[in-house]
This record gives structure tokens, sequence and C-alpha cells, in this order.
């Protein structure tokens, strides 16, 4: 008897009975998915995270550029605003001195090719994320597959006996159609599960945020090359 495998469809109605809640998901789940997508996709061009972060370089590089073919002036306008700086002699005491560590050696990683780009990881964990986009919705299904259940033997376990097919209704998934499972009773939301939906919602309200804010221009100025204050 402990050989005997359960029906598909008496599997099903079990699994969809203890997986009702997590089946809940589904729809805030997609969503997540959708905006995920809709908000990497928007990280492109002039808002790419990458370029932006290549462009700093040369922004560093034309600040200081700008300081050392302005630098007295440059000096005469920080003085006017800040003051001139006090300098204060420090003798080395017990308090302020640390000790010397030996130094150490960090072993780098070898390298192994050229590294992916940034690009590269958000295309790779969209194509990841899109193969989940119905997990919840197919956990039942998925755990009834494969060598779990019987679907070409003539016999299989019903939950009370051993049958040649399984006669009974065959739920759907979610929280309301456990009404008619003949298998199982489901009372209603678990708490934990309550819980990360709850945190699902939150996520998307902040994605749709993000997905609606608008990215503001900088000037020149606000970028920090040192220009505006020579202009003062």
């Amino acid at each position: 008897l402990t050989l005997i495998r359960p029906c598909v469809g008496y599997c099903l109605n079990v699994m969809r009975g203890c997986l009702a809640s997590v089946a809940e998901l589904d729809a805030h789940w997609r969503e997540y998915i959708l905006m995920l997508e809709e908000l990497t996709n928007n990280m492109a061009g002039s808002h790419d995270l990458e370029l932006a972060l290549l462009g700093i370089r040369s922004t560093v590089n034309e600040a200081i550029l700008n300081a050392q073919l302005n630098g007295p002036q440059l000096t005469s306008t920080v003085d006017k605003v800040c003051g001139q700086p006090e300098i204060k002699e420090v003798s080395p005491s017990p308090e302020n001195m640390i000790a010397a560590e030996d130094p150490v050696h960090v072993t780098k990683p070898p390298m192994t090719g050229k590294a992916a780009s940034l690009t590269q990881k958000k295309r790779e964990l969209m194509n990841y994320m899109r193969g989940y986009k119905t997990f919840f919705a197919s956990l039942a299904e998925r755990l009834c597959d494969g060598d779990l259940v019987v679907r070409d033997s003539s016999t299989c376990w019903n939950g009370e006996d051993v049958v040649e097919s399984y006669t009974r209704r065959v739920v759907g998934n979610g929280l309301k159609a456990q009404a008619d499972n003949p298998e199982m009773r489901v009372r209603g939301w678990d708490p934990t599960i309550t819980q990360i939906n709850e945190k699902l919602q939150q996520s998307n309200q902040m994605l749709e945020g993000k997905k609606k804010a608008k990215p503001e221009k900088w000037t020149n100025t606000e970028v920090g090359s040192g220009d505006g204050l020579l202009d003062m």
C-alpha cells in the first residue's frame, strides 16, 4: 500500500487546499514582476545608472582642472565665504596615537574574462524573474507533477482506497475555490501569508511611485565642477 502513489486529482485538491492562501499572492506577485520590468526598461539611455557612474570620472577631472586653473580666485572666494581657517598644532600624545598594524594583504579574485555590465545583469535578472511569474499560481501543479503522482498507471490512491481513477471534483486555485474542495476545509488567510501579501502591496506602491517620478535636470553648477563658486 505504501508504494501506491496518489491520484493526480486527489493531489491537486490537497495541495490547492494547503496552498490556498499562497495562491492569493499571484495577482500582486505578477504586478511586482511587471513593475520591475517597467522600471528596468526606464533605466536606459540618459537615465542609465552605469552611464551616469562612468561619467563621474570626467566630471571630477573637470573639477580638478578648474581648481588648478583658477586656484587663487577659488581660494579667495572660499576665504570670503568661510573665513580664514585656524591652524592648530597638535602635539602627539598616547591618547591620539594609533598603533601601527601589519599590512593586510588582500587577494584579488582571479579574472575569468570580461566583467558583465550592469545592463547585462539587469537583463539576466529580469529573464530569471519572468520564469517565476506564475510561480504562486502554479505551485500546486508543480508539486503534483512528475513522479509524485500516478498518471498512466491503472491504480492510484484517492485518500481512502486504491482506485482506478479519481472521481471527485477537482477545484481550482485560491481561497474562494476551496469552498467546494472535497478533501479539505480551508477557513481563510494564513497570518504569515497575509503579512507577505501586505509587503508585496507596499513594494508595488513604492515601485509605482518610482515609475511616475520625473528625473530632475541638473545644471553644471549642481554637478559640482566648481564653476558656481567663481560666480559669487
